[in-house]
């Protein structure tokens, strides 16, 4: 019965304890019509494992061939507490109480092998059991009812029932197989091969849009009709469009622009014949949260703020400002408005730059990691960035300004080396799960020397004991030659570019290294290659 009521509790249909047992009291037969009749008379309730024990004494005490036997014995470890505890007030309607203060075990043999140090089970005081109880006596007495036979107090260890466990991360039990969770092997028709270790095939799902490209063009096109023999598909041919990006192959790689959503943007906004500028922001102006000048309309904001984060997709030389006016959409002003203004006005004289990736490039992984530290001047947090190259081809970037305050210069760049060993690490794994293996481990460069050497000299973290443990991960991956950190100069550093406006001859020396083009010439048609086999569309 105990089993039953766990196996409802599972199940989310839990049994009151009362019910519990007045079901349990109904169902007994006539040998045990003396001990119901003693628990009604009971001036305390009784919980439902001395009922169990008291019903167990009484059976152990009359010959097995007399009685009906108990349902099943309670399970050695049960998932719902009882209470033994007594109530010294007037009996009430509720025969028995719930308590989750106190777990239950059926095996009390140790309690029960020594008389003089048990519990009544009928009046809860020890030193004698329920045979020696004088007040269990006296009600019998007053309620003409008579027990012709003693409980034995004979030692005895139920059976237990076979628990189990749903899974290693849950707390579910049963005494049922049929109620868990069970795994079976993959038995449907369809097959997953990985591979013949000859040719590899890429393909990525977006929605109902795939795009696919292998190492062989017959290979790719076998895939494609399989592909089309199992599902609805529609070829689109070459690649051209993708999520708003254009893609335009060439001798020499392929070339990514934005340049329609730029000029969307521009019309919303009603732009078309602003006048264009050179830097995306002013280098001499520092925005605040709080300026003082008058508050704009947040909603026009937020929506430029979003087209410009969907832009950088493509241009990473607008990256820096999009994060910097981000940090005011919630109370945007009128000198954030004109900052705003500004990088649409840059987007105007560069409508048709775009990223460009070229054919060839070699299989090595180079990062780029900078901070400025305490410059945006509103909460002496740094803004930290990165660039990841795969061969000569920026593949990440980002810029963003760090979570916490640092103390010193070198524990900001040591900040934004972390983040671009964390990039380095993915981008790694990635690779390899491609079957990509790289010649060497990637490198790391930073302009900071202090930073630098805390990567690989031990001695020198004594200083830094203030820096998060977290971030010690790039030593450790320097020490197990995982990655090299190395210095290169702040005028040759293109991660810069992403951490504060610069000027305008820093600024268009490094947009030129981070891969960004003009791209008017290739968007004109003025340069026809044969069509790519290696680049397909497919929906």
């Amino acid at each position: 019965m105990r089993s039953i009521a766990d196996d409802l509790a599972l199940a989310q249909s839990p049994i009151d304890d009362e019910d519990l047992l007045v079901h349990i009291l109904s169902q007994l037969g006539d040998d045990f019509k003396s001990i119901v009749s003693a628990l009604k008379v009971r001036e305390n309730p009784i919980a439902f494992p001395e009922l169990f024990d008291t019903l167990l004494d009484h059976e152990r005490s009359i010959k097995p061939a007399e009685i009906k036997p108990l349902d099943e014995p309670v399970p050695s470890i049960t998932t719902v507490n009882y209470s033994q505890a007594r109530n010294n007030n007037k009996p009430n309607n509720n025969y028995y109480q719930q308590n989750q203060n106190r777990s239950y075990n059926s095996s009390n043999n140790a309690s029960r092998s020594n008389r003089s140090n048990s519990t009544c089970h009928f009046c809860g005081i020890n030193g004698h059991d329920i045979r020696d109880c004088r007040k269990m006596a006296h009600l019998l007495r007053e309620n003409n009812i008579t027990i012709t036979n003693n409980p034995a107090a004979t030692n005895n260890t139920t059976t237990r029932s076979p628990w189990l466990v749903d899974s290693g991360a849950s707390h579910h039990i049963t005494s049922d197989g049929s109620a868990l969770h069970k795994l079976s092997d993959y038995g449907d028709p369809d097959e997953i091969v990985l591979g013949n270790g000859k040719h590899i095939i890429y393909f990525m799902v977006y929605v109902d849009d795939i795009v696919l490209t292998g190492s062989h063009p017959e290979v790719l096109e076998k895939f494609i009709s399989t592909l089309a023999s199992r599902f609805s598909l529609k070829d689109l041919g070459m690649l051209h469009h993708f999520l708003g990006i254009e893609v335009i192959p060439t001798s020499s790689g392929l070339f990514l622009s934005q340049h329609r959503h730029i000029e969307d943007l521009l019309t919303n906004v009603k732009m078309e014949g602003a006048k264009d500028v050179t830097t995306p922001l002013c280098s001499t102006e520092s925005l605040y949260p709080n300026d003082g000048s008058p508050a704009v309309d947040p909603t026009p904001y937020r929506q430029i703020i979003g087209s410009l984060q969907y832009l950088a997709f493509t241009r990473p030389d607008v990256s820096f400002a999009a994060n910097r006016l981000s940090q005011f959409m919630h109370a945007p002003t009128q000198k954030h408005w004109q900052a705003l203004k500004r990088v649409l006005r840059y987007l105007k004289g560069t409508i048709y730059h775009g990223l460009f990736l070229s054919r060839g490039s070699p299989l090595t992984l180079t990062a780029f990691a900078d901070s400025d530290w305490g410059g945006t001047n509103d909460g002496g947090r740094s803004t930290s960035a990165y660039l990841l190259y795969l061969g000569s081809n920026i593949i990440s970037w980002r810029s963003s300004r760090q979570k916490s305050v640092s103390r010193s210069s070198t524990e900001a760049e040591y900040k934004a080396l972390a983040n671009a060993a964390a990039e380095l690490s993915w981008v790694q794994n990635i690779l390899q799960e491609l079957g990509i293996t790289l010649p060497h481990c990637p490198r790391l460069f930073c302009d900071n020397t202090g930073a630098t050497y805390l990567c690989a000299n031990p001695v020198y973290h004594s200083r830094m004991k203030h820096v998060a443990l977290d971030y010690h991960f790039v030593r450790e991956r320097v020490t197990s030659g995982l990655l090299q950190v190395f210095h290169i100069n702040t005028a040759d550093q293109p991660a810069d570019v992403l951490t504060k406006p610069l000027s305008r001859g820093p600024f268009l020396k490094f947009r030129s290294k981070i891969g960004v083009s003009d791209g008017s010439s290739i968007l004109r048609g003025r340069i026809k290659d044969p069509p790519n086999p290696l680049s397909m569309a497919t929906k």
